[in-house]
């Protein structure tokens, strides 16, 4: 009921245009907020070790225990997807002496394994616990959470109803102060679009950070060198250019579907009706219209 309302309420003015003596054009604008119906968040996870064997046995280890960990919670493991993304040797600086010369040759002395685990799950809020459980197998690469509905048609198909119900009532209106356009030919098209959450974050400048001297405590090291994170926050595209917002209150990132609806209204001379009108040019230089009876 509370939707029902506020969809009247946009559909207050209406925007059209007219784009000549024959032709009104109507330009519908429709926005429609959705919650996801599921999430997969990437990991990305990094391991080095002496030879390829280790790296590998390591890896799967962490990689084995976090599953592991995710099932306890209801993640099971076809929810789950190990991608490989490189496995790469390291090369470390060997000074040689010879009898007249110095050389430095690289040598292999370990490997770098890096893959990306990607995980599905339901819940918006699961991705605290997740983020939880990955950072005690020291897993804090979180690259990326994507969104995903459950079926976009259904949501398109109740956005054009919103924006044909729009263009009667408008239709309407017009009729009030009598254009008639019910009667005319007309041509429409549309054009769908999707917003998600990813594309939305944008960066802000904190007043205030954390100390980071307290970590200090109980180590031997001197001084703290962090790795610089943006401060971003979840900005939902504006409502302002359009003509029906669907859903409008926002609680937490959502998927934005768009759509807009372009409606031409025509009115051609019948065959049998043209009035033609023929002017000819006087001596003294102006023009003049000839009556010519039909």
């Amino acid at each position: 009921m509370r939707e029902s309302r506020s969809a009247a309420k946009q559909i207050q003015t209406f925007k059209s245009q007219i784009v000549n003596n024959n032709e009104v054009l109507f330009d519908i604008d429709i926005l429609m907020n959705v919650e996801a119906k599921s999430f997969v968040a990437v990991y990305n996870i990094r391991q080095v070790a002496e030879d390829a064997v280790k790296v590998n046995e390591l890896m799967d280890n962490r990689l084995n225990a976090f599953i592991k960990d995710l099932g306890t919670k209801g993640i099971s493991r076809s929810d789950i997807t190990i991608d490989l993304i490189s496995q790469t040797p390291i090369y470390g600086i060997e000074k040689s002496r010879k009898l007249f010369s110095k050389s430095s040759n690289e040598v292999p002395i370990g490997f770098e394994m890096e893959k990306n685990l990607i995980i599905q799950y339901r819940k918006y809020e699961d991705i605290n616990w997740i983020a939880s459980m990955a950072a005690g197998h020291e897993i804090y690469d979180l690259v990326k959470v994507d969104f995903f509905a459950k079926n976009p048609k259904l949501y398109l198909d109740t956005m054009r109803h919103a924006g044909l119900q729009y263009l009667k009532q408008a239709v309407k209106e017009m009729k009030n102060v009598g254009i008639e356009l019910d009667t005319l030919k007309r041509t429409i098209s549309e054009k769908n679009g999707a917003i998600y959450p990813i594309t939305r974050y944008q960066k802000y400048n904190p007043l205030g950070k954390p100390a980071y001297g307290s970590l200090l405590k109980g180590t031997e090291a001197t001084s703290v060198e962090t790795i610089p994170s943006p401060s971003l926050y979840y900005n939902h595209f504006a409502f302002a250019n359009y003509d029906i917002v669907l859903h409008s209150e926002i609680t937490k990132p959502v998927i934005q579907y768009t759509m807009n609806i372009k409606v031409k209204y025509m009115d051609y001379p019948k065959p049998g009706k043209t009035v033609k009108q023929i002017y000819y040019l006087t001596p003294d230089g102006r023009m003049q219209l000839l009556d010519v009876k039909q």
